[in-house]
């Protein structure tokens, strides 16, 4: 493949894929440019759209599989490689918030209490019981 090759957002299959997030093409679909595509060596082809539009990823398909098998492959793949994009994100976003997060919730200094005396309790108290004993009287 030629460095620094670009391919037009305007060309079918990329136009395609942007409303499909997925496409499969074989070299005899007329919307597909024979000589681009031999130029890259390509007879037939599967490509994903990851990351918000941001990547695309062009496969190679061997002869021989079925077009729904390679969307579903392709698509499956597509949600594997989102979901990574997504959690190291995130992970980003918490990462340099971590700091500033601890920082907003903990005073800034120590409270400081008046004098009291704190106590607990525990009963065994049951809402049937209290029926009861109101109930009979």
């Amino acid at each position: 493949m030629p460095q620094g090759l670009k391919v037009p957002i305007t060309y079918p299959p990329i136009e395609l894929l942007l409303e499909d997030g997925a496409v499969y093409m074989e070299a005899e679909d007329p919307r597909i440019d024979k000589r681009f595509e031999d130029l890259l060596g390509v007879q037939q082809f599967a490509a994903i759209e990851v990351g918000d539009e941001a990547y695309i990823l062009a496969f190679n398909v061997a002869p021989g599989h079925h077009r729904d098998d390679i969307l579903f492959r392709s698509v499956s793949c597509a949600n594997s490689v989102n979901q990574k994009i997504r959690r190291e994100r995130m992970e980003g976003i918490l990462r340099g918030r971590r700091g500033k997060s601890r920082r907003r919730y903990l005073p800034r200094r120590v409270p400081t209490y008046g004098d009291f005396d704190l106590a607990a309790a525990r009963s065994r108290w049951r809402a049937s019981a209290a029926t009861s004993s109101t109930t009979s009287r």
